[in-house]
């Protein structure tokens, strides 16, 4: 099991959200400079970040002040993709996927997005 994390990491202090996989999973995309650099799934979400899980064992190699979005789009629904731009916080390969934890380089960027109802007390109800 690999592990890069940056000396300054700090974990996520609000509470993170579990994102559902199977038919309601999120599709999400790490782009570098508007190109696709991983596919996988969303797996978490919080107001200032979230984790990604992609395909693969990754390095997570990206030189300081290079661009990263993340592109989130809804499985279920005709709701429209949102691209958050993001820092790589830390990545953990297990087997053939990668955990990969990203920071939101802006605040409120999930509030008019459908992806605001995930991040409620209960999205099921």
């Amino acid at each position: 099991m690999a592990t890069t994390t940056p000396a300054t990491h700090t974990p996520r202090a609000e509470a993170r959200h579990s994102i559902p996989l199977g038919a309601g999973a999120i599709s999400a995309e790490l782009r570098v400079g508007g190109e696709p650099l991983h596919h996988g799934l969303l797996w978490d979400l919080s107001w200032t970040g979230a984790c990604l899980l992609a395909r693969g064992a990754l390095q997570l190699l990206h030189a300081a002040g290079q661009e990263l979005e993340l592109v989130l789009r809804p499985s279920l629904g005709v709701a429209e993709a949102v691209t958050i731009p993001v820092a790589t916080r830390w990545s953990q390969s297990e087997g053939k996927q990668t955990f990969i934890g990203l920071q939101f380089a802006a605040s409120g960027v999930l509030e008019n997005s459908f992806l605001a109802n995930f991040l409620q007390e209960s999205w099921a109800a």
